[in-house]
């Protein structure tokens, strides 16, 4: 792969791949010539770093498959010097392959930061990364100043969250001083201290003080509450060290009695007597989250009861007496986005795959369809796991990694995605 003139290699040139001038520049200790495999769809190539080289393998193809390292947690074949694909990608291999580089392996992993909400100040130009511990090819200017959230662990280092999916060094920033508190704050702990709360909208998460922090929590993510603050009139539950959230944002889970499938369901005034608009056709289920059988159209609006049903890590709005459906599709009428111009999830928004990628496939937990790069989809809603990973529906149980297309919106993803914890974080291979 020493020729990259064409940026997209032609699967004429195979018998090419499998001469041993294509890896004649590997270490002769690494590379094992008995090693063969096909390329089952249209790959990048990444370099050491975990960052794509502009080269792409095409669908097909077949190359001699060096030693085997981890980047960013995902297993990668070695096809040329200092080139990888991902392992995932590679089938029908014959002969023996190495066994994977300990010594290379990469893990990754978000953490709370007990400094979340504060400030820092680029000391150099930041190279931006996503998730994955992948550089984006993005950069922020030295000197600028940015809020932070979580810590991403990768690349054998760390990073502070400086917006959705967008991570930075956290050895290149300084941490800004802060300025004492200013707010008087009662903290007690009162009677739903270690209950489990649900947030009712898109939820502003607030300091100790009671200031934003800049972050914010998915509809319908659940949290282990803590502490009762009461700054003036606003009630806050701590969810997380420095981390509080209004009362009036939350739905608090009573002593109420579970049944035998694991539902239950609570009462939220909060909700009770608002207007929600279903976004897309959606299942209804009863009091025990077991579909009826009846479907809601898209488009339609229906006045919430008081109760909320907790089924297989999704929540319910009642519509009927013993009838629910799904969070993830209902908009409050408070919620209702003023800028009609903004496409939003089954409402024009429509994604166009940057690269050549293939589909999710929720019900099969496998990667299924392929699509080819620059083609568009509609997106009818968007979910994001606790990785910060987001992902758009773009057919029944068939989903795309919004970080592989451009969206025709600058929507902010928090606002409009649904909070699945486990979604797509273990797909079988």
């Amino acid at each position: 792969m020493k020729n990259k003139t064409s940026k997209f290699l032609a699967s004429s040139a195979v018998a090419l791949m499998l001469a041993p001038a294509a890896l004649s520049v590997l270490p002769q200790n690494v590379v094992n010539a008995d090693a063969v495999g096909t390329v089952s769809t249209n790959t990048p190539v990444y370099d050491g770093n975990g960052k794509a080289n502009g080269v792409t393998l095409p669908s097909g193809s077949q190359w001699k498959l060096g030693q085997q390292i981890t980047l960013n947690g995902v297993a990668h074949y070695q096809v040329g010097n200092n080139e990888y694909i991902p392992a995932s990608v590679v089938t029908n291999v014959t002969g023996a392959t190495n066994a994977e580089d300990d010594t290379n392996t990469v893990g990754h992993y978000v953490s709370d930061n007990p400094d979340a909400g504060k400030t820092v100040t680029a000391k150099v130009t930041l190279h931006i990364v996503d998730v994955y511990g992948n550089d984006t090819g993005a950069t922020l200017p030295a000197g600028s100043q940015w809020k932070i959230g979580e810590i991403l662990h990768a690349n054998k280092q760390s990073y502070y969250q400086v917006a959705t999916n967008q991570y930075v060094p956290t050895n290149d920033v300084t941490l800004n001083s802060t300025s004492t508190t200013t707010n008087t704050s009662d903290i007690t702990q009162d009677a739903n201290y270690g209950k489990t709360g649900t947030t009712l909208v898109t939820a502003t998460v607030y300091d100790n003080n009671g200031n934003s922090t800049g972050l914010t929590l998915p509809k319908a993510s659940q949290w282990k509450l803590g502490s009762l603050m009461k700054i003036g009139q606003v009630a806050y539950y701590q969810v997380a060290t420095n981390e509080w959230l209004r009362s009036t944002d939350l739905n608090i889970a009573s002593d109420t009695a579970v049944s035998d499938n694991g539902s239950y369901i609570t009462t939220s005034n909060e909700i009770a007597g608002q207007t929600g608009s279903v976004t897309s056709n959606v299942e209804v289920v009863n009091g025990s989250g077991t579909p009826i059988g009846k479907t809601l159209p898209a488009g339609s609006q229906w006045k919430l009861g008081a109760n909320v049903l907790y089924y297989d890590k999704q929540s319910y709005y009642q519509v009927a007496s013993d009838e629910y459906i799904s969070i993830a599709y209902v908009r409050l009428s408070t919620e209702n986005n003023t800028n009609t111009s903004i496409p939003t999830p089954g409402n024009g928004l429509i994604g166009t795959t940057s690269v050549a990628q293939r589909t999710y496939n929720t019900s099969t937990n496998a990667y299924d369809m392929n699509l080819p790069a620059n083609t568009s989809w509609k997106i009818d809603r968007l979910v994001v796991n606790k990785y910060g990973s987001y992902w758009g529906e773009i057919a029944t149980n068939q989903w795309v990694w919004i970080s592989n297309v451009r969206l025709n919106s600058g929507l902010n993803l928090k606002d409009y995605s649904y909070y699945e914890p486990d979604f797509a974080t273990s797909i079988a291979k």
